[in-house]
């Protein structure tokens, strides 16, 4: 069956705009955008003590994963990919994250 995906699903009634950009911007590389914000963490100090007086731990990562599950459940569009040309829908809402194990700058090639 073409077009079928076991992470997702054809997206249909798309404007467009939509329709064109992925014939646009055909490389992963030509959609990034680099931005930089401050944010105010004063209150996210105070929940994390609120919390923890309750005696759960939570760190700066809980918030912000929280943060990006619930963005991702409320606003489905923003969960999307583009395949072969076609966007589609995902399924469900993944998270994933990779954690450098020195602080070097350096690439090692041993995988151990």
């Amino acid at each position: 069956m073409f077009g079928f995906r076991s992470d997702g699903k054809k997206t249909k009634n798309l404007p467009p705009f939509f329709k064109v950009l992925p014939h646009i911007m055909k490389r992963r590389s030509d959609a990034q955008v680099f931005y930089t914000e401050d944010i105010p963490i004063a209150n996210m100090d105070k929940y994390i003590n609120e919390k923890a007086e309750e005696g759960i731990k939570l760190s700066y990562m809980h918030i912000v994963y929280a943060a990006i599950v619930r963005l991702a459940h409320e606003r489905p569009v923003l969960n999307r990919f583009i395949m072969n040309g076609r966007t589609y829908d995902r399924d469900g809402i993944h998270v994933s994250l990779n954690v450098k194990k020195g602080e070097t700058d350096t690439f090692r090639r041993d995988f151990h």
